[in-house]
């Protein structure tokens, strides 16, 4: 079964069972990644502790979906990125970069190291 979502794709239900959650930062929208992780194991949170809930950046359930699906059905034309309006974006060379498989990416900046 096919599904459309809100802006026009074409999405298999078998497809929407099987995907990744999206991270969107308040002014870099999808234009950032994580790209590593600190782990502390001798640090401990007082059991008061309460984790602030981050701000909505998509109000809606059907904004929601759709960056979930341009994220995990679309990722390569990098549409996702621009899900919850960013005020700053990568460069046309980065967003060529992470379009490009990574196999394939050494000769966008093999000349930074001539």
């Amino acid at each position: 079964m096919v599904v459309k979502t809100g802006l026009g794709l074409n999405v298999h239900r078998a497809q929407l069972q099987k995907r990744s959650g999206v991270a969107l930062h308040p002014k870099y929208g999808g234009y950032f990644a994580y790209r590593g992780v600190f782990v502390f194991p001798n640090v401990r949170l007082p059991s008061t502790f309460k984790e602030k809930r981050a701000a909505m950046l998509l109000d809606t359930v059907e904004k929601q979906e759709e960056a979930i699906a341009l994220y995990n059905h679309h990722w390569w034309d990098g549409k996702y990125r621009d899900c919850g309006n960013p005020v700053e974006k990568y460069s046309d060379l980065q967003l060529k970069y992470f379009s490009t498989l990574p196999e394939q990416r050494w000769p966008i900046i093999a000349h930074w190291f001539q």
